[in-house]
């Protein structure tokens, strides 16, 4: 019957507003949670390349054997210093909920280079709001004239704001 259909799994919402698809070529800044790389490798599949910057060894081997188990591929020993046609990307992203540093100019621009024309970069910032709207992820849309700034210096064409959700301001920037 009809009724009982399976529903089809949801990507959590940062996959989803990430704009990662089947195929993509994906790099995230080292500020990102272990748990966004392996969704974002789940959703790029196997013809896709998923690209994580870490210094820290400690982290690059378990993020490996995590996403070795998880049967994904998850390129742990990107170097965001390499050199800009070395594997040209299509989105960049960078996780600035818990990690100051995710605006510092040094880390946009070597992400600026390493994006191929026409790629996107999402920066992910914490949206406030207080009482039912926080509550319901929704009210009015934060303030992101700083992190458009930073964006734009960096040397991407444009930048918005993208979406408010979940308490997540995802901002968006376009290298042209």
């Amino acid at each position: 019957m009809a009724i009982f259909r399976k529903a089809v799994p949801q990507d959590p919402l940062v996959v989803a507003m990430s704009g990662a698809r089947l195929g993509s070529r994906v790099i995230i800044a080292p500020s990102a949670h272990d748990d966004v790389v392996l969704a974002i490798g789940r959703k790029v599949g196997l013809t896709g390349h998923v690209a994580i910057a870490t210094g820290d060894e400690q982290r690059r081997a378990a993020l490996a054997a995590r996403a070795l188990d998880a049967g994904l591929l998850v390129d742990t020993d990107t170097r965001l210093d390499a050199a800009p046609d070395e594997a040209p990307f299509d989105i960049a992203i960078v996780d600035g909920r818990n990690n100051k540093s995710a605006l510092e100019p040094a880390l946009l621009a070597s992400l600026h280079r390493r994006l191929r024309q026409g790629g996107r970069l999402i920066l992910l910032m914490p949206a406030g709001g207080s009482g039912m709207s926080a509550l319901l992820g929704s009210g009015a849309a934060p303030d992101m004239r700083v992190q458009t700034a930073a964006l734009l210096d960096a040397g991407f064409r444009t930048a918005r704001l993208l979406a408010a959700r979940a308490r997540i301001a995802f901002v968006e920037a376009l290298k042209s």
